[in-house]
């Protein structure tokens, strides 16, 4: 065998690095970025605005310092409190600032669309994206610059009341869908307010309580949504109004200086939650640039205070250094060059997508007997306050004055959201029992929307060939108080008297179907009753709640969406419970640490009523064929991994059949969940990847899910980086959280060794199938790796239709390797290669981790650093 002579090092070192730059984005600093003004386009395939295109930052950056060296005191400080001044002679116009996640909070003519929670119920990134740039455009059209939303805090607590702000319980789906309307939103070319930062998962005492959380959950499950929309782009992050740790979360400087900018690296401005900021001085020095207008503990005058303090308690550096990043936003969505402008059709078409997304998240969780879809020309009995169009208008309106549309005392009517800064004021409603009508004709439907006469309502639905029972769980933020309920719910019960009307109804109707317009999980006593065919959570559908709905119940859509949380059988399944203690300064200890949702639920085997990812259909889908399509099979090389999370290398990718043995065709949610192994401390099992695909009947497609280094890693503490673990991973693919089909593992390793064989098995037996009848958690199909070279199937999953698909690395990567070493300089060994590693030695090992991975890392305690 030849040696690698200093030429053959240095070509290898060349090409590597050749490799590299053909990776690289081009620069797009003087490039237009697009600006989309139709809703209904794909997401694009290069995000102009994410982190990684640093030309781009460094223009804006540059731009904005050359605009702050020009402006006097009295102008930069105009930029850090409202009202928001302009500075006419640079350019500078009046910054306007809107709500909200789902809808221009105080506009006119505008779309009020699902609201978040509906949005992760769809599981479906290019609707989350259309989403944000419809509602990035209507801000856009009516002169807004800064649009507060998305809002990313998790579903931790279950009576929380803004819950449905968000997307859910997952850290993984949530950072999904929030990177998604994040790139929609500044697409339109708005500026985003991600918000809370952070760990603000309960109203109740939210302006003094102190949310007490480790490092590791801090990284891994309440900022992992935070740092992938900061990698997607994000231009401006919010600070909640709780103390982290014991300390305000906007005058936090190792939260905000340390995690969000120094490891994350976040380029944009942080702006405080409406009075959110009781220590000004500390907030500005702790990496805070901006009080959101209207704030009265952090004002133009006091900034002025404090600059002009001897010495100063806020420097004139620290001020170039907040205007600067307040800037940056500006010039980076070139609403210098394309500033937002009032336009007279604000909202277009928007109600289509509006509609989509509703009949698109609506989830399936119970369709006995087929009782869905619903069949044109027999007798529909819809009962309760929820189905009909609000009888005191689609505004009613909460005590002080906020939109929300239904109240207690008031008037009652359909629920699309619920009652905080995040609702909309809704240009019109489609109640629910209006589009039934309109489908099935009026002949064929008895109503009654009197929630608490339980004799009317089963005298209608005894004569019925379908009941159809709504009701309500609303929830909103402090200090707005319904009937008791405090923003947050002061229990997690049906409202109106929802539980005895379902149970009142089912004992005369044997085919009665509960719709639920909800905030967040509920307890569903009356799930057991044998004439309670169907279950549907429709959540927060907004403006075309009942068309969305309908085109679900009627067969127009075929039901798609899956839950983002877990609903548990009983109330005391719930770990985190709502604090009430009035204390001076209520301490929420996050206990549970990684443990959030069905994480909880699998590492304390509690079996739940309806697990996260649950989401029936109206076909049939058989998973079969799991193939590791990954460059070096089942095994990983170890990574050297850095704190920011930003690594999108693929490292490992699989393939799976997905066949629609249906009648119907329709759209399945494909979920990969990992398994850790031990040595990691991490939940049995966590949500790492899903694809939403159309199935027509009879086809089948390839779904591909991939897998990049943080998606493996963990967050060590000691380090302060993320790492990857030594050891066996297992691979899950399923259609939920506990409805696992197929698996597989992989090992990752500090060195590779191309002579294993990857062996992977399946089986097409009725436990791999999803379909609309199931309500019972289906047992996985085993799937198992070999390093034998032979093919094995588990004997608990043999049967007559299994297949084995098996691929040998050794043998397919044989000329790719006999090319590599030639390239280097080293001569293939004669006979048997399978031991070709031993035979270039341990220096061929590093020569070839260098051309294909970088520096060869350090190991310490089963973890590279």
């Amino acid at each position: 065998m030849s040696m690698l002579s200093p030429i053959n090092i240095i070509l290898l070192v060349a090409t590597s690095l050749s490799f590299f730059l053909l990776q690289l984005p081009s620069s797009t600093s003087a490039q237009t970025a697009p600006r989309y003004t139709s809703w209904n386009v794909p997401v694009p395939s290069f995000n102009v605005y994410a982190l990684n295109n640093s030309a781009l930052w460094d223009a804006a950056v540059a731009k904005a310092k050359r605009t702050v060296a020009q402006m006097t005191t009295a102008e930069k400080v105009g930029l850090t409190a409202g009202p928001l001044q302009p500075v006419p002679r640079l350019g500078i116009p009046s910054f306007a600032l809107a709500d909200g996640p789902l809808g221009f909070r105080d506009g006119y003519g505008i779309t009020c669309f699902p609201a978040g929670i509906s949005a992760a119920q769809s599981w479906d990134r290019e609707l989350i994206y259309q989403r944000g740039l419809a509602l990035g455009n209507e801000f856009f059209d009516s002169g807004i610059f800064i649009g507060l939303a998305p809002m990313m805090n998790l579903a931790r607590q279950v009576n929380g009341g803004r819950q449905w702000e968000g997307y859910g319980g997952d850290p993984y789906l949530s950072g999904e869908a929030g990177a998604m309307s994040v790139r929609g939103l500044q697409d339109a070319g708005v500026v985003t307010t991600t918000k809370h930062l952070i760990a603000n998962e309960q109203d109740t005492f939210r302006s003094y309580s102190s949310s007490n959380i480790d490092d590791r959950t801090v990284h891994e499950v309440y900022g992992w949504p935070f740092m992938k929309a900061v990698h997607a782009g994000a231009t401006a992050i919010m600070c909640s109004f709780n103390q982290l740790n014991g300390t305000y979360t906007c005058s936090n400087g190792p939260l905000q200086n340390g995690i969000l900018r120094n490891q994350w690296g976040f380029r944009g401005y942080v702006m405080s939650d409406w009075g959110a900021s009781p220590d000004a001085v500390g907030a500005a020095n702790n990496g805070m640039e901006m009080a959101q207008p209207g704030s009265t503990d952090w004002s133009q005058a006091q900034m002025t205070g404090f600059l002009s303090r001897n010495p100063p308690l806020v420097t004139q550096t620290r001020l170039n250094e907040m205007v600067e990043r307040i800037l940056t936003p500006y010039y980076l969505l070139e609403q210098d060059t394309r500033p937002p402008s009032r336009v007279a059709n604000v909202s277009k078409d928007h109600y289509v997508l509006a509609r989509k997304i509703g009949a698109e998240s609506t989830v399936l969780l119970r369709n006995d007997r087929n009782v869905l879809p619903l069949t044109v020309g027999r007798k529909l009995a819809v009962i309760g306050s929820d189905a009909f169009y609000p009888s005191n208008g689609v505004n009613g309106f909460t005590p002080d004055g906020w939109p929300g549309q239904f109240q207690i005392g008031v008037g009652t009517g359909t629920l699309t959201m619920g009652y905080s800064s995040g609702a909309c004021r809704l240009p019109y409603v489609v109640a629910p029992l209006d589009a039934l009508i309109e489908r099935v004709g009026r002949a064929n439907v008895v109503s009654s929307r009197e929630d608490f006469n339980i004799p009317k309502a089963v005298e209608l639905a005894k004569d019925a060939d379908t009941a159809l029972v709504f009701a309500i769980a609303n929830s909103g933020e402090w200090p707005l108080t319904i009937d008791g309920n405090q923003a947050d719910r002061k229990n997690i019960s049906l409202w109106l008297g929802g539980d005895a009307m379902i149970n009142a109804v089912a004992s005369v109707n044997r085919n009665t179907v509960v719709v639920l317009h909800v905030t967040g999980q509920v307890l569903m006593p009356w799930v057991n009753h044998p004439n309670i065919s169907g279950i549907i959570m429709a959540g927060l559908p907004g403006q075309e709640t009942g068309n969305g709905l309908a085109d679900v119940l009627m067969g127009d859509v075929n039901p798609c969406g899956k839950l983002a949380y877990t609903i548990a059988e009983k109330q005391e399944h719930y770990i985190m419970a709502l604090l009430t203690s009035p204390l001076s300064v209520p301490q929420i200890n996050y206990t549970e640490k990684l443990e959030l949702d069905y994480r909880w639920f699998d590492a304390h085997n509690i079996a739940p009523l309806f697990e996260f990812g649950k989401g029936l259909s109206y076909t049939n889908f058989v998973y079969s064929r799991l193939v590791t399509t990954g460059p070096t099979g089942n095994q990983v090389l170890v990574r050297q991994l850095g704190a920011s999370g930003g690594e999108t290398e693929v490292v490992q990718s699989y393939s799976v059949t997905l066949r629609n043995a249906g009648r119907r065709g329709g759209k399945e949610v494909v979920q990969l969940y990992l398994g850790f192994p031990p040595a990691a401390g991490e939940p049995p099992r966590i949500l790492r990847g899903f694809e939403k695909v159309y199935v027509a009947v009879n086809q089948s497609v390839i779904v591909n899910l991939t897998l990049n280094p943080v998606d493996m890693a963990i967050w060590d503490v000691g380090q302060q980086k993320w790492v990857m673990v030594l050891g066996t991973y297992t691979v899950w693919i399923g259609a939920s959280s506990r409805d696992l089909k197929l698996s597989t593992t992989y090992d990752v390793v500090t060195a590779l060794n191309p002579s294993t064989t990857t062996t992977v098995s399946t089986t097409s037996s009725p436990s791999s199938s999803s379909s609309s009848t199931g309500n019972t958690p289906s047992s996985s199909s085993s799937m198992t790796s070999s390093t034998t070279g032979s093919s094995s199937v588990s004997p608990a999953t043999t049967s007559s239709s299994s297949s084995s698909v098996t691929s040998t690395t050794g043998s397919d990567s044989s000329k790719k390797d006999q090319k590599l070493w030639s390239k280097v300089g080293l001569a293939w060994p004669d006979g048997d290669v399978s031991n070709m590693w031993a035979l270039a030695g341990n220096g061929w090992n590093r020569i070839s981790w260098l051309y294909t991975y970088g520096p060869w890392p350090t190991t310490s305690a089963g973890q590279a650093s």
